[in-house]
Order: structure tokens, then sequence, then C-alpha cells
């Protein structure tokens, strides 16, 4: 089976040989990093040579081996949803992950939409990460409190403690 490589993957494979071949011959490493565009420490380019040798001296063991996972969503999925958010902004994930099946042939998480959904609404100019998104209400009427059972151990009894609330001080030392 022959392996296929990327332009890049080639082009860096090929400089990185030049590194180290130049390296044996004596150069200055800080040179050849400027010369080839690389930044590698002394500590990494023995790493490398190391590595050159057991492949037998061939540029193409110095191919960044890592494969990763394609990516799904790609820039223009992003600016896609963006728009959708903008003409839509109650838009839902489970929504946009159906479109986005169907518009672009890509299945998507919810979770990852969300996310998605999440940093776009961040970088938008006109909200600041610490802004609430609902209007605060003003109102003359005192707040109400819910008292629960399950108020866990700062209020065994479920009711709200008042300070100065000498019935309850005793039950809550």
């Amino acid at each position: 089976m022959e392996k296929r490589f990327t332009q890049v993957q080639v082009d860096l494979a090929l400089r990185r040989e030049q590194l180290l071949l130049r390296v044996e011959q004596g150069e200055s490493l800080e040179i050849i990093n400027q010369d080839l565009g690389l930044t590698y420490h002394p500590k990494h380019v023995s790493r490398l040579r190391r590595r050159y040798i057991e492949g037998g001296r061939h540029w193409m063991v110095l191919v960044d081996g890592r494969k990763g996972r394609q990516a799904k969503i790609t820039d223009e999925i992003v600016q896609w949803i963006a728009a959708e958010l903008q003409r839509d902004p109650g838009v839902t994930a489970p929504s946009l992950c159906d479109q986005i099946g169907k518009v672009f042939r890509v299945e998507v998480g919810e979770r990852r939409v969300q996310q998605l959904v999440h940093d776009i609404r961040l970088k938008e100019p006109s909200r600041l990460p610490g802004q609430a998104s609902w209007s605060v209400v003003n109102s003359v009427e005192s707040p109400i409190i819910e008292q629960t059972q399950h108020a866990g151990i700062f209020f065994p009894t479920g009711r709200v403690v008042v300070h100065g609330d000498h019935a309850c001080d005793d039950a809550c030392v």
C-alpha cells in the first residue's frame, strides 16, 4: 500500500531532512532554523535525528504521522450557523443539526452545535460575556421565596431562617 502525503507534509519533511543534514555538517542550529523557517530546540533535533537514522535516512520517516480525526464542521458550516442565528435567534440545536444534515450532508451531534452556538453568541459585538440575555423586571412587591423540604444542612427544617429568630436559634445549633 502506497502512503500518500499532502504537499505541506512533504515540504516539512524535506525541510527537516535539510536541517538534519546541515546540523551534521556543523552549521549552527539557530541559523538553520532561520533559513528553513523552523523552530527546533537541540533536544528535539536529537529525537528527530534518531528517528531519521532508524528509518534508513529517508525523508519519509520525517513526515508527521499523526492522522487525527477529520473535522466535520468546516468554517462554511460555522458561518452558516451564525447566519441562521441572526435570522432566527430562537432556533434550537436539534433543528440546526437537522438542517446541517440536509444542507451539508454531515451528521453533527447536538452538543457540538450547542457549543458552537454558545461560542458564536459570545463573539457577537452587541453582547458582552457578562450581559444577561433576559430583561430585568423592576417590581414594588417583595420577592417570593420558595421554601422546600430539601433545603440541605443549613436549613434542616426546610424553612427560611431570619437572623434574630430566637425560636429557630436552638434548632440550628
